[in-house]
């Protein structure tokens, strides 16, 4: 959450040129809420059992892409397990501190929010630090971890995308190229 996947994605798609997609979007889409109001409307489980049939369906098209997975995509083994097989994982690391800059005026993300209110900083840097610690196990499994704390989403797009020629050249015209995180 937070670091930027969705924005560096499209620009690594680009660069690599294949297609992009974005999970939370196509989730949004299929059940024609935000993801936020899916979350107050329908639930966390909701959002996730959708979100595992998302990446499925995109994981099992072979036509190569980038896809940006939601934040917790990885928490369900199933999903974890299916993408580790099908995919180059990519975890875009930030420091909480910088999650918390690039996110404090957002209004569309409703693990960051109290159940009825704005967090302040500290609340919202604990809830941050609690995300990464359930996250972990599935951030652990990435081939590629890449810290973007002090550069834009272009260079990040653009390092990643020259690691990914350098140490995968065979994804650069197959269905291997899957997965940004």
């Amino acid at each position: 959450m937070g670091t930027g996947k969705s924005t560096i994605g499209k620009i690594l798609a680009d660069h690599l040129q294949l297609p992009f997609v974005d999970t939370d979007k196509q989730v949004e889409n299929s059940v024609g809420l935000s993801v936020k109001e899916i979350f107050a409307v329908k639930g966390e489980a909701f959002f996730r059992e959708r979100e595992a049939e998302q990446i499925e369906r995109e994981l099992m098209d072979i036509r190569p892409k980038v896809i940006s997975l939601g934040g917790g995509a990885l928490v369900q083994k199933s999903t974890s397990d299916l993408v580790m097989q099908k995919a180059v994982l990519i975890y875009i690391y930030s420091r909480p501190e910088k999650i918390y800059e690039r996110i404090k005026h957002s209004t569309r993300r409703p693990l960051f929010r109290g159940e009825h209110e704005e967090l302040n900083e500290a609340q919202a840097l604990e809830r941050i630090r609690e995300l990464m610690v359930e996250r972990t196990a599935g951030y652990n499994n990435a081939d590629i971890v890449y810290d973007r704390d002090e550069l834009d989403a272009k260079d990040v797009a653009l390092n990643i995308c020259t690691i990914i020629r350098h140490d995968y050249p065979d994804l650069n015209h197959t269905d291997e190229l899957k997965s940004t995180r």
